[in-house]
C-alpha cells in the first residue's frame, strides 16, 4: 500500500511540475487579454484587490465597479485582440502598455459577466495585485503577475487534490487484497 501512494505522490509531482511549465509558458507568451473575457476577469480581480467585493448596477445594460482609469484604458488598449483570433499582438502594442500606471481617482467600469461571480475564486489574483500595486509595479507587469499567481494556485490546488484522491483510493484499494 504504501508503495502505491508513493508512486501516486510521484505522478502528482510530475502533473505538478509539467504542469508549471505549461502555466509560465502561457502566462508569459500570451498577449495581453487575448484570451475571451480575460480584460473583465483581470478587471474583476482588481475591483476585489481594492476591497470591492459586490457590483454596482449602473444602468441594465452597464454592470461592473470603480476602477482606476489607467487599468480601464489599459484593458481597452488591448481590445483588438480579445475578440478576433487572427490578429496577433506584436512587441510595440505589448510595449505601447507600459504606459499605464496606478493612480488616484476611480471611474465605472462595465464587466458585467464576471461581477456576478463570487470573489472567492479572484482572491489569488487579487491578492497578487495588491501586493504589486504596494510595490509600485505598472499595471503591465501587475496584470503578467496575476495571471502567473492565478495559474500556479489553481495548478496546486488541482496536484494537491490528484494526491489526495490517489492516497484515499490507495487505502480503498489495499482493503480488498
Amino acid at each position: 500500500m504504501h508503495r502505491l501512494i508513493l508512486k501516486e505522490f510521484r505522478t502528482s509531482r510530475m502533473y505538478f511540475f509539467a504542469g508549471l511549465l505549461i502555466v509560465f509558458s502561457l502566462s508569459v507568451l500570451l498577449p495581453p487579454f487575448a484570451v475571451q473575457d480575460e480584460t473583465h476577469h483581470f478587471f474583476r480581480s482588481v475591483q476585489i484587490s481594492h476591497g470591492g467585493m459586490t457590483g454596482t448596477r449602473y444602468t441594465p445594460t452597464f454592470s461592473g465597479g470603480a476602477l482606476p482609469p489607467d487599468v480601464i484604458d489599459f484593458g481597452h488598449s488591448f481590445l483588438s485582440l480579445s475578440f478576433d483570433p487572427h490578429v496577433r499582438g506584436s512587441l510595440s502594442d505589448i510595449a505601447a502598455g507600459n504606459r499605464f500606471h496606478w493612480g488616484g481617482g476611480v471611474r465605472p467600469a462595465n464587466f458585467a459577466n464576471t461581477v456576478i461571480y463570487p470573489p472567492v475564486f479572484y482572491l489569488p489574483s487579487a491578492f497578487s495585485i495588491f501586493v504589486t500595486r504596494y510595490l509600485h509595479f505598472d499595471i503591465m507587469e501587475t496584470f503578467y503577475i496575476g495571471r502567473l499567481f492565478g495559474g500556479v494556485v489553481c495548478l496546486s490546488a488541482r496536484a494537491l487534490y490528484l494526491c489526495a484522491v490517489s492516497a484515499d483510493l490507495a487505502g480503498v484499494l489495499s482493503l480488498y487484497s
